[in-house]
This record gives C-alpha cells, sequence and structure tokens, in this order.
C-alpha cells in the first residue's frame, strides 16, 4: 500500500519499489481502500 500511495503523490519525484515479501496477487481490500484514497489503480501493479 506504501508503494501505491508514495507514486500517487509524488512518483514524480521518486523511483518507488516494493518492499513486499511474497508478491503476487494485490490484496482486494488493499485495492479498495487505495481506490478509496483515490490512488490511480496503475500504479497498483503486483511484482512476479
Amino acid at each position: 500500500m506504501a508503494e501505491g500511495i508514495l507514486k500517487s503523490l509524488y512518483g514524480g519525484n521518486f523511483e518507488v519499489y516494493s518492499a513486499g515479501s511474497n508478491p503476487g496477487n494485490v490484496n482486494p481490500y488493499a485495492v479498495k481502500v487505495l481506490e478509496e484514497m483515490g490512488v490511480d489503480d496503475q500504479v497498483i501493479i503486483p511484482k512476479v
């Protein structure tokens, strides 16, 4: 979630990488929360 928020707010100023320990499917509850926060769903991409 932190990656999506930082990319959404400051993506042009920072290179953001996920520190997730188990990449794969994005938790649908996390996606819902990020969407409610106005985070662009294009930045919510799992790293496999």
